[in-house]
């Protein structure tokens, strides 16, 4: 069985989005700028301050903000993945999927993908462990993560991805039935979908 890194790569494999834009470039005028550093790989970025990530996402012009997301976290994973950090940056490469107006992600082997990328997210972000308290963020992120998913999947999703369908919607519920009270009503609808 493949696992989730070998499929990001092979699905992946040759998808350059706009071919106008030369990410390294930009990316080495960042790091001179002060805008990005390196993490502990040589491969691997991060924006110095999230202002930098908001201002540089309001930058993109609407129209080509969706081939530039699917451009900057094909090329995140496949530098995380080259250096065998992957599983370090699921969440900012999901983060980015998400921003991308799923309906613009037309390639159904991609969206399969980035629902796979993101039920793998909602897991990790419910097995994260918190003793004093159950940690909000991480369960209103796994919420987060694994309702994206579920927008990738196709109308017949629960006969075609079966098992994937089912990941999601238990990391949902999982993460609903955490949540206050409030989300009570939400987690009946869930279960009932």
């Amino acid at each position: 069985m493949k696992s989730l890194q070998d499929e990001a790569i092979t699905s992946l494999q040759g998808y350059d989005g706009d071919p106008s834009v030369d990410l390294n470039a930009g990316v080495k005028a960042a790091v001179g700028l002060g805008l990005v550093e390196k993490t502990g790989s040589p491969t691997v970025f991060k924006f110095a301050h999230d202002i930098i990530v908001q201002a540089a996402f309001d930058m993109i012009p609407p129209n080509n903000r969706s081939s530039m997301l699917q451009k900057l976290a094909t090329t995140l994973i496949k530098n995380a993945t080259a250096a065998n950090v992957f599983e370090s940056i699921i969440f900012v490469a999901v983060d980015l999927i998400n921003r991308v107006e799923n309906c613009k992600v037309i390639d159904q082997n991609q969206r399969l993908l980035y629902a796979s990328m993101n039920d793998r997210a909602a897991k990790k972000a419910l097995a994260v462990p918190d003793f004093l308290s159950f940690n909000a963020t991480s369960i209103f992120s796994a919420k987060k993560y694994a309702e994206a998913g579920l927008k990738f999947l196709d109308c017949n999703h629960w006969i075609t991805e079966h098992n994937l369908s089912m990941g999601l919607y238990s990391s949902s519920v999982s993460a609903l039935y955490s949540c206050s009270h409030s989300d009570r009503d939400v987690l009946k609808q869930q279960i009932n979908t």
